[in-house]
């Protein structure tokens, strides 16, 4: 079955989930004259996925960019709680998120990033909501944004409004006493989701 941006799961939904772009104006459609986009696949990241993960991160500025082996590591230990994007067998996007061992339902979100060539058709939200609902027991999201950083800022709050939940700010702890220069940051908390989190994503063989 495919999933449009927004929409609950089913039960029994194939392991794979399928976006509907929204595209730039919001009809589900390309603009006039362009061409149909093809439809965009969610799926749990593997080993092989880092190194297209850590080429979208270097290309996307307003993410911390790690050293290769770091999405590596991620893909294998936290897949269960990551995504891809994929267009036409290629991966576009990713969210890497981690449950926090102190709560463990509440889902970390590390760094959502999306292709320059992909950007402006929903999937960056497509991704932050799909993870939602792939992680069991999700009660509440995590995320620590710069306040320079207005697209990261939009995203959390579109998707905290679309599930008709709370979006709490307040400052990041602890980034005062980092030794390298390193911008504050605020801490976004969705809590109080009303939609039911249920896991619906499989990791891929």
């Amino acid at each position: 079955m495919a999933r449009r941006i927004g929409d609950r799961p089913d039960a029994g939904e194939p392991p794979a989930a399928v976006l509907s772009d929204p595209g730039r104006d919001g009809t589900g459609r390309p603009r006039s004259g362009e061409a149909p986009w093809p439809p965009v696949v969610l799926r749990h990241p593997t080993v092989a996925d880092a190194g297209h993960l850590w080429r979208i991160a270097k290309e996307c500025h307003s993410v911390d960019l790690s050293v290769s082996y770091a999405y590596l590591l991620w893909c294998r230990g936290f897949a269960r709680t990551s995504l891809v994007a994929e267009e036409d067998g290629a991966v576009v996007g990713f969210v890497l998120g981690h449950r926090r061992p102190d709560a463990p339902g509440v889902l970390l979100v590390w760094q959502v990033a999306v292709a320059a060539r992909a950007r402006g058709r929903g999937i960056a939200a497509g991704l932050v909501d799909g993870l939602i609902d792939a992680v069991e027991l999700c009660t509440a999201v995590e995320t620590s944004i710069r306040d320079d950083d207005q697209a990261m800022q939009r995203l959390f709050w579109s998707v905290a409004g679309a599930r008709g939940a709370q979006l709490v700010l307040s400052p990041a702890p602890g980034t005062a006493a980092l030794p390298d220069g390193h911008d504050a940051e605020r801490l976004h908390r969705i809590t109080r989701l009303r939609r039911p989190c249920s896991p619906v994503l499989h990791a891929c063989p």
